[in-house]
């Protein structure tokens, strides 16, 4: 088994099939829907998830996995693997973390 064969691509499947239950099971930041209303004319999460749900980031490629460096719990890692793809003729870079999150009702 060489080193692409060991890429974390079966995550981004797993990703992929969570952006048909939207919001529920992904969480989408707001500059993620800037630099998507930006490069690719997508305005809302609705309209992101579906278009990653739907197989538009074409040519997907593994780039590294490492921990979140903006994570504001350094007690608890978190792993984010990074992929480019290619969409309408622009490269695009994404980020998927898989973490388990307890939300507090106030």
């Amino acid at each position: 088994m060489d080193f692409w064969d060991k890429m974390p691509y079966y995550k981004y499947e797993e990703f992929r099939k969570a952006c048909h239950k939207g919001k529920v099971k992904v969480l989408v930041f707001s500059r993620v829907v800037t630099d998507a209303t930006e490069c690719f004319n997508l305005k809302t999460v609705r309209a992101i998830l579906d278009f990653i749900a739907n197989g538009g980031l074409e040519k997907l490629e593994f780039v590294n996995c490492k921990q979140w460096e903006n994570n504001p719990d350094k007690s608890n890692p978190i792993m984010v693997d990074s992929y480019q793809f290619h969409t309408m003729n622009r490269l695009g870079y994404i980020l998927l973390s898989f973490t388990t999150l307890k939300l507090i009702n106030g």
